[in-house]
């Protein structure tokens, strides 16, 4: 549609499924590496940010939204035992 474009990628051999859209300017992507145990959903829209990553294999958790201009982080290392909380507003 447009700019928009839709791909749908699968690799079963390395057990790799990508699946992007991006219409507009906002980036939608999802993909999910079931061989080294990583699952990353990122959606950009406007300016904003929205990132989630689970690596299961090394137990990571992260969260990450960026609104605008403004930072809300969300990190956690199970494997570590790090539980990180940030929250820039303004900057």
């Amino acid at each position: 549609t447009g700019l928009g474009k839709d791909i749908t990628r699968s690799d079963s051999g390395r057990g790799k499924d990508i699946t992007r859209s991006d219409s507009g300017r906002g980036k939608d992507i999802t993909r999910s590496d079931s061989g080294l145990g990583k699952d990353i959903t990122r959606s950009d829209s406007g300016l904003g940010k929205d990132i989630t990553r689970s690596d299961i294999g090394r137990g990571k958790d992260i969260t990450r939204s960026d609104i605008e201009l403004g930072k809300d982080i969300t990190r956690s290392d199970s494997g570590l035992g790090k539980d990180i909380t940030r929250s820039d507003i303004g900057r």
